[in-house]
């Protein structure tokens, strides 16, 4: 059974309004690169990187890369109560904020 239009029928569940966001995206996500190439998204992604180094990090990528990997490890953590992973702060670094 597919989605439901608005106004048609009950109202969605979270859970069927999330599955057609991720739909809609997804499907948005494919036209893009459909229309503009994998080079365009490439250099979309290269910026969005360059621009959270710069934003957030002073343009440290090796700090950058160490908290990304520590946060990751930390929210994956099995046994969370034994304290071998520490809880990672949002973000140590901001310029000027």
């Amino acid at each position: 059974m597919g989605p439901r239009a608005v106004g048609e029928g009950p109202e969605m569940t979270q859970e069927e309004r999330a599955e057609l966001c991720r739909r809609i995206a997804s499907e948005g996500g494919r036209a893009c690169v459909k229309a503009h190439g994998r080079a365009h998204m490439r250099e979309i992604g290269r910026k969005g990187y360059r621009a959270t180094l710069d934003r957030h990090w002073g343009g440290e990528a090796d700090r950058f890369a160490e908290w990304f990997s520590a946060r990751g490890l930390a929210a994956q953590d099995p046994a969370p109560w034994n304290g071998y992973h520490q809880r990672v702060p949002d973000c140590p670094y901001t310029k000027g904020e």
